[in-house]
């Protein structure tokens, strides 16, 4: 009888490894069967729930105005956003993505209080302030005993007045 057993389990290893008489096996959807085990399109046993196409796809466009990911169908899909983003001119504050795209923000105030200074922006460095453009330029140094005030490379100054009280 020990025999028999052996000789049994023997023969049930030999009609299960024969190819002649497979074992067959279902496999959930999106995984294939290969001799009785089930793999995902990237050959991985049992599936990962990746994609091969996904996986071997760079989907980054480098903007910071899209959310970049992949579909196993689509490909590469970029998604407009809202972020804040730089639109490389430095006379704008606060750009922000819109319709994938960096838009300008609201201009920078380049006005630094001084009426002797001729004040501007440049899109490379910012703000720019002349100082010596509106030399002789009548202005008010805000003191009561000079007259004549004027402009002079960026600083009011004027004449004194005798006897001033």
């Amino acid at each position: 009888m020990k025999h028999s057993f052996i000789i049994g389990l023997f023969l049930l290893l030999i009609f299960s490894c024969d190819s002649s008489n497979p074992v067959v096996i279902q496999c959930d959807d999106g995984l294939t069967e290969i001799d009785g085990q089930c793999f995902d399109d990237c050959g991985v046993l049992n599936g990962d729930g990746s994609s091969c196409f996904c996986d071997s796809m760079n989907c980054d466009d480098n903007s910071v105005c899209t959310n970049d990911s992949c579909d196993p169908i689509q490909g590469c899909i970029h998604t407009y956003n809202s972020n804040s983003c730089d639109d490389g001119d430095a006379c704008t504050l606060g750009d922000v993505c819109i319709e994938g795209s960096c838009a300008s923000g609201s201009p920078i105030n380049c006005d630094d209080g001084n009426p002797c200074s001729e004040d501007s922006c440049n899109s490379q460095v910012g703000c720019i302030y002349d100082y010596s453009s509106n030399n002789g330029m009548t202005c008010d140094d805000g003191d009561t005993c000079t007259s004549t005030d004027t402009c002079n490379e960026g600083e009011c100054s004027g004449s004194d007045i005798i006897n001033c009280p």
